[in-house]
């Protein structure tokens, strides 16, 4: 069934509500990251867990259950809940989901309802697999679109948190942070100085939108844990000088006013930069995204992926909302592009590399993959001038 979507200047809404929510999906983790780059998965039930950034391996995160988005609000009744399930949030992040997320999935966006909580709670996620050959299909970054409603009949407070640790995917034990804040966006970026490797997490600068209170935060991994929940639980804030001492972690927070009625989208971004492939076949030769990096400074390559989510923000042609509109226009005529979304999802979720010979290869093997990147096929026809077509 096709969904019927909305786009207006700033906002993003749901789509109609004829795509059922899957239960099955609650529990199932999505990749972010584009072709060729890596991927970390985001499961709605558990936060970011597995992450693979080279060809056929498949390691789990040791800290991913310090990596979780966070919801505080100033009604009495719920001060703060970590948006995870009982038992996948370390401690010593507080109160949990009471309640399943309900899910429901339109390659690439997945759309996430929360319930059980003071105000309305949603989220698009998605990485910018689109039509054509644009350089956003192969940028290494998920995009994390929280709309925030106030369904009550008095004005509120709200603030929105993600926490980050530094693993890759072992934990990074003199890792460091770097902040930059220009006129797009606030972003921390972690990694070690021995390396070009690094993580970053960012939101967009929201004095445009009226919103004043927002930063990123280091953290110390993960004795930290304790004084950033405090803090974030008391009044939906952190304090600038949170962290002393390596390894460090990230928080990117946002607090805001809400009417009664009044909703806000804020976007998180997740970024990581590893220019090079490290094992198999490829090891040695630079990723397809670095091709368009300006500047390769790692915590400036950071700083330039998240960027390229959060340029124009305010503006309808912001490109996160560029994105979701292409994304839009892909589902609803299909036609127009040779190639409908279904018939390219696994892709997504797939190990691609070039062997000795240069040819593509799948790893696992997947037969279902593998014709897609065949010539003639779903991939090389969408994508000529990635995969030849």
């Amino acid at each position: 069934m096709v969904a019927q979507f909305r786009i207006g200047p700033a906002l993003v809404t749901e789509p109609l509500f004829d795509i059922p929510p899957d239960a099955n999906e609650a529990s199932r983790p999505f990749p972010c990251g584009g072709l060729g780059a890596g991927s970390i998965c985001f499961n709605p039930l558990q936060g970011f867990d597995q992450w693979r950034l080279d060809p056929g391996v498949f390691p789990v995160r040791k800290w991913a259950s310090h990596c979780h988005f966070h919801l505080w609000t100033s009604d009495h009744r719920a001060k703060a809940v970590t948006l995870a399930y009982p038992g996948f949030a370390a401690q010593p992040w507080g109160a949990h989901l009471g309640f399943l997320p309900e899910v429901r999935r339109l390659f690439p966006v997945s759309w996430i309802t929360y319930s059980g909580l003071p105000l309305d709670l949603g989220c698009r996620a998605f990485s910018p697999f689109l039509p054509g050959d644009t350089e956003e299909i192969s940028l290494p970054v998920g995009v994390f679109v929280w709309r925030l409603r106030n369904s009550t009949d008095k004005r509120m407070e709200a603030a929105m948190m993600l926490t980050w640790a530094c693993d890759l995917p072992e934990p990074v034990p003199d890792a460091g942070f770097d902040l930059q804040h220009d006129n797009l966006c606030i972003t921390g970026s972690l990694g070690s100085a021995a390396s070009e490797n690094r993580f970053g997490i960012a939101v967009p600068d929201l004095h445009s939108e009226g919103i004043y209170l927002q930063g990123v935060e280091p953290w110390c991994i993960p004795d930290g844990a304790a004084e950033v929940w405090r803090q974030f639980s008391e009044s939906g804030e952190l304090d600038p000088s949170i962290a002393s001492q390596k390894p460090l972690g990230a928080a990117a927070w946002v607090k805001m006013d809400l009417d009664p009625g009044e909703v806000r989208d804020i976007p998180f971004v997740v970024a990581w930069h590893s220019p090079t492939y490290t094992t198999g076949p490829l090891a040695g030769s630079e990723r397809r995204y670095v091709r368009h990096l300006g500047r390769f400074r790692p915590d400036n390559a950071i700083v330039w992926l998240a960027e390229q989510v959060v340029q124009n923000y305010g503006l309808e042609t912001a490109n996160w909302v560029y994105w979701l509109q292409a994304i839009a226009d892909w589902h609803q005529k299909p036609e127009l592009f040779g190639v409908h979304p279904d018939d390219v999802e696994a892709i997504a979720s797939a190990d691609i590399s070039w062997n000795a010979e240069g040819q593509l290869e799948v790893l696992p093997p997947n037969d279902d993959v593998a014709a897609m990147l065949a010539p003639g096929g779903a991939a090389t026809r969408l994508w000529p001038g990635v995969f030849g077509g």
